[in-house]
């Protein structure tokens, strides 16, 4: 593929020559760069272009449908810098320890994960007490590795978030969709345990079952879109918002004009009582709202014409989040 080089020139900050030229001239409504890659140097390269494209846009009354930015400097290349500054040990040398000096199984009177990563750190702290601080430094990062490799409310449960929101991103309309195809596809590449993949594909396909789930996902009549992991960015009277539409359902006229939407935003919450939704849904309010604003500007409709509802996909509920308490 053919690459084209553009000099931006010298006579504005980086930041800005940049927002220049992805936004060039007048913007009107909603400025859409979901399909554009950006390379930044790193992350927070990336947070400070694209805070300033949307305040770009917000300049010009206009919202953002964000870019993805993918830095070239990604973290653990700084660990790598960090270890090799601080650490007669490099980051590669740490990865190819750990399983070696992980514990291999659950400590006496307990069988937690997490039990077993406490275990490694107190025998960390025990060689810093015995004077033995080169050896307990480097043990101490490994512990790191450690606590994301066995503590569940880590990896697991970040795992499992990503995962189910990835089942639902790919259902369109209940009406059409096929629960095991999608797991299928899913599976295929799914970077994750066999006791995450277990469980998400059981509650994927219990909370397709549920009637609410099914009648929240049905294809609503007439002429209607859909968003499924629509990145934004807007800049309100409290700075800049970042976010991401899990799910949203746009009803237009007969021109194609918006006329009105709804948000749907998906919650793997361990969900029992009727006293625990109502605990969730006060929770994520605040949220929603705030989603619910920034969709408005997006669409150029008045925020009264936007619902938004939670879609609790482990007890299977669907929740409309009230604009008053």
């Amino acid at each position: 593929m053919a690459v084209t080089r553009h000099f931006l020139g010298w006579d504005a900050p980086l930041t800005e020559l940049a927002c220049r030229f992805l936004l060039p001239g007048r913007i009107s409504g909603t400025a859409d760069l979901e399909s554009t890659l950006i390379v930044v140097p790193t992350r927070q390269a990336g947070r400070s272009l694209r805070e300033a494209l949307a305040a770009r846009c917000a300049r010009q009354g206009a919202a953002l449908l964000s870019a993805q930015t993918v830095p070239v400097l990604p973290m653990l290349s700084e660990l790598d810098a960090f270890q090799n500054t601080y650490l007669p040990i490099s980051l590669d040398d740490t990865l190819r320890r750990l399983p070696d000096r992980a514990p291999a199984g659950p400590p006496e009177g307990g069988s937690t994960h997490l039990g077993r990563a406490a275990s490694f750190v107190r025998d960390q702290v025990a060689g810093f007490e015995a004077g033995g601080v080169a050896d307990s430094a480097r043990a101490f990062l490994r512990t790191v590795y450690a606590v994301y490799l066995f503590d569940p409310e880590t990896r697991d449960v970040l795992d499992f978030g990503s995962a189910i929101h990835a089942l639902f991103e790919q259902v369109e309309w209940i009406e059409t969709a096929d629960p095991e195809s999608i797991i299928a596809a899913w599976g295929a590449t799914a970077a994750v345990t066999d006791e995450v993949k277990r469980d998400v594909c059981e509650q994927f396909r219990a909370s397709l079952r549920a009637e609410e789930v099914r009648r929240a996902l049905a294809r609503p009549p007439g002429n209607v879109g859909l968003w499924r992991e629509k990145r934004f960015e807007i800049v309100n009277r409290d700075g800049w918002v970042t976010g991401a539409f899990d799910r949203v359902t746009i009803r237009r006229d007969a021109g194609g004009r918006p006329v009105q939407a709804e948000i749907m935003d998906f919650k793997s919450n361990r969900i029992a009582t009727e006293q625990e939704l109502d605990r969730a849904v006060r929770q994520y309010r605040e949220q929603l709202l705030l989603y619910g604003q920034a969709l408005a500007q997006i669409l150029r409709l008045d925020r009264t014409a936007i619902e938004t509802r939670i879609l609790f996909t482990r007890a299977g509920r669907v929740r409309q989040i009230p604009a008053q308490p």
